[in-house]
């Protein structure tokens, strides 16, 4: 008996059949974070659909790849035998979601060398990958992109709530 469960367990991980479990999201990846990279991805635009992006499909409300999905939800190999789960899981909100907190926790404090990483360190891993938090080439997504719909969101979270006196935090403040 314990054999045959054995096989089965294996089966069922080396196939990839087996759907990823809910991940919670690290403790500093906050869901004002995760909606600023959806609204900067295209979030609900995309739900339901994947679409050619730098040679290859991204898909869903995170525009997330094959390959991101394999990284978060450690398979390997990542081949092209996973595109019909990697598809089914990404396209939709909530699994996209348990997919990038997986790549989050995966890598948040690897990039960002063990200290705790901010929305900034977190929307740049998302689009650089594993370090690119330290990448030059996620300036542009940070600065022109995310950090903008970070200071909206602040923006409109002060003019909803006519009791806080608060400022809108800058850049180097805005941990969400």
């Amino acid at each position: 008996m314990f054999s045959y469960l054995a096989f089965v367990i294996a089966t069922g991980i080396i196939s990839g059949t087996f759907a990823a479990p809910k991940t919670n999201p690290p403790p500093s990846f906050t869901q004002n974070c995760l909606d600023c990279i959806c609204q900067t991805e295209g979030c609900m635009a995309y739900e339901g659909r994947c679409y050619w992006d730098v040679y290859s499909d991204s898909c869903g409300p995170f525009a997330i790849k094959l390959e991101y999905w394999c990284d978060a939800n450690n398979i390997y190999p990542c081949t092209s035998d996973y595109d019909q789960e990697f598809r089914d899981c990404t396209m939709y909100y909530a699994c996209a979601v348990d997919t990038v907190n997986g790549y989050m926790r995966r890598y948040g404090e690897y990039c960002t060398g063990g200290r705790t990483p901010t929305c900034e360190d977190y929307a740049r891993i998302h689009n650089g990958g594993p370090k690119g938090c330290t990448c030059d080439c996620t300036d542009g997504y940070w600065n022109i992109e995310c950090e903008m719909d970070v200071r909206r969101f602040f923006k409109k979270r002060k003019s909803d709530d006519s009791d806080n006196n608060q400022d809108i935090p800058s850049t180097s403040e805005t941990h969400v």
